[in-house]
């Protein structure tokens, strides 16, 4: 879950980041050394439901899409799915209910034509196509290697790979914070 906070929150355990940590430090803990359980994340989203200040804004959605995705491989996820490719649901495809946000969690508008979060999808699959996880940037200290820091110092997050291509580093600031909206009737 994630609700109206940013992906990379990770204060609790009902947002995206939160679980994965908490869900890491699990596998560190109950598994043999040298053999960890994969991890594997089954409902990666950002729905983009309509005049929902719980849900993502379509700019919002395409900047989440991409730190979910970077984070997961950070985390060292085997694989992690989007829910879902397009707008509707499994037993109503193409289907819409205004008051439904369950029709507003894919990648593709009913019509068929792509969401900020498709292009953002697109760019970070590319980006991060054969790169190895590096470590977390703490501006102005260490380098970690496991885990962001819980509280940095600083707005700027920065996480880096490894890739064919060279270095990456995926930057980005939280200087408004972690919840991205506020209750507005």
């Amino acid at each position: 879950g994630r609700g109206n906070v940013t992906a990379d929150a990770a204060f609790g355990f009902w947002n995206y980041f939160g679980s994965v940590r908490v869900f890491q430090d699990a596998i560190r803990e109950l598994c043999p050394p040298g053999a960890p359980l994969p991890l594997y994340l089954t409902e990666v989203y950002a729905c983009t439901h309509a005049n929902n200040w719980w849900k993502d804004s379509c700019r919002a959605a395409a900047e989440n899409t991409v730190i979910s995705y970077a984070l997961a491989m950070a985390a060292g996820a085997r694989q992690t799915f989007f829910y879902q490719f397009n707008d509707g649901t499994h037993f109503d495809i193409g289907g819409v209910r205004e008051n439904d946000s369950e029709y507003s969690y894919g990648l593709v508008r009913r019509d068929g034509s792509l969401k900020a979060a498709a292009l953002a999808y697109d760019a970070i699959a590319e980006a991060l196509d054969q790169a190895e996880f590096s470590s977390y940037h703490r501006p102005g200290g260490d380098d970690e290697s496991v885990n962001p820091p819980a509280a940095p110092d600083s707005n700027l997050h920065v996480v880096r790979f490894a890739t064919p291509r060279g270095t990456l580093a995926i930057l980005w600031d939280r200087s408004e914070g972690y919840v991205q909206s506020q209750r507005d009737d």
